[in-house]
């Protein structure tokens, strides 16, 4: 098994990507009980599909945690969330900015203290 980049309790930057990699690889965070029921209060929750079934709230979303904020590296290996889709490279860190838990690609942090 690989080596981890980062480290439990690591304090890390978010930094700007390749272009393709940060619209592909943005950050994900799981929603709390009360964000999904008000998000089921939505007029376009409330609706049918286009399959004639009612709409799914998501229990994730994706998030873009801007460049310079620091995080905290909660896990440094850490599996992506969504169990239908497999990626590699991410890590579990604590956003303060944000007040919560997101995944994020490893190649989108850089330490703050040097190695």
């Amino acid at each position: 098994m690989a080596q981890a980049r980062f480290r439990k309790g690591q304090l890390v930057r978010v930094v700007r990507g390749r272009p393709l990699l940060s619209l592909t690889a943005v950050a994900t965070t799981r929603l709390t009980d009360a964000e999904r029921t008000e998000m089921y209060d939505l007029p376009y929750y409330r609706g049918m599909g286009d399959d004639g079934e009612g709409r799914l709230v998501p229990h994730f979303v994706h998030t873009h945690p801007v460049a310079g904020s620091l995080l905290t590296v909660v896990r440094a290996r850490a599996a992506y969330p969504e169990p239908s889709v497999r990626r590699k490279g991410y890590v579990l860190a604590l956003s303060t900015d944000m007040g919560r838990e997101i995944w994020i690609h490893e190649t989108l942090l850089e330490p703050l203290e040097p190695e």
